[in-house]
């Protein structure tokens, strides 16, 4: 499950895989596990949907997707804020 954490080091290197892999300290890579291709999928999707475009089957598909994989309603909340801010 995503969670505060992963979703703070994800904000943390702007999404840029390269540096996170270059720059990240071996605990930051840890705590993340195998959490950064996800959240970069979500990130993805959640930009489309901001730009509108996306229909509204693929929204709910997403929406279903982010209460499967969040900790939490704030950690979803948080990948929607962060998709609107990467994608300006």
């Amino acid at each position: 499950m995503i969670n505060n954490i992963q979703l703070g080091i994800f904000k943390k290197f702007n999404g840029d895989a390269d540096a996170f892999d270059r720059a990240a300290s071996a605990d930051e890579k840890m705590l993340m596990g195998d959490s950064w291709p996800v959240i970069a999928d979500l990130i993805h999707d959640l930009i489309l949907i901001y730009k509108q475009h996306a229909g509204d089957d693929y929204k709910s598909e997403v929406e279903r997707r982010l209460e499967r994989v969040c900790e939490s309603k704030a950690v979803a909340n948080g990948l929607k804020e962060l998709a609107v801010t990467l994608s300006r």
